[in-house]
């Protein structure tokens, strides 16, 4: 359920441009989850973005990791005896922009700016992703990027944005009626959309 009132930052911008971005998680593991929505930027120069992909690898490109557990009997156990894994990995995230803030509010629509390098990044508040997936153009910018991501994406984040909408059900059959308008010459993708969230 989503339901925090309070945003939570979780990283650093380290790619940025107006349509996709990359966040630098702080703690190894610690990313949202796929299909969640998120924040880029300070509120009135925000950028909202759905996070498309995880990834945990070396720090050093060049440097592709060695067993190591072979005398534990755990991966915690590894990890407690490993600290210096912390420092030679990191876990980035892939994000899709959906959304803006320019200081009038949110809208479902691309910056006219992207936020700078070094930006935080926050995991958007209840109210924050109520108002972001809110109208036809969220779903509209979502579509014209599915050349990019996949339908399962897409059906991730309607269902983690549903909870927090006060009426759950409500907005679940309004957001089938919009990708009725849209996906009907796709039958396929749209039928896998609508069973994934349950709208039929």
């Amino acid at each position: 359920m989503n339901t925090t009132n309070t945003a939570h930052r979780f990283g650093e911008l380290i790619a940025t441009s107006s349509a996709v971005m990359i966040a630098q998680c702080y703690e190894l593991y610690q990313s949202p989850q796929i299909g969640a929505i998120v924040r880029a930027g300070d509120p009135n120069t925000a950028a909202y973005c759905i996070v498309q992909e995880i990834r945990t690898e070396s720090v050093d490109p060049g440097r592709r990791p060695t067993t190591m557990g072979r005398g534990v009997n755990s991966l915690t156990q590894l990890y407690d005896e490993n600290p210096q894994i912390e420092k030679l990995f990191k876990t980035d995230v892939d994000l899709i922009v959906v959304g803006r803030d320019n200081g009038e509010g949110i809208h479902p629509s691309l910056p006219v700016q992207p936020p700078p390098i070094h930006s935080f990044v926050y995991i958007c508040t209840s109210e924050e992703i109520r108002t972001v997936t809110t109208g036809p153009n969220f779903l509209q910018i979502l579509l014209q990027a599915s050349q990019h991501i996949s339908m399962n994406l897409i059906s991730a984040c309607i269902q983690y944005s549903a909870p927090s909408h006060k009426d759950t059900k409500e907005y679940l059959t309004s957001v089938g009626r919009q990708l009725v308008q849209s996906l009907y010459p796709e039958p396929t993708k749209l039928n896998m959309i609508l069973r994934a969230i349950n709208a039929i």
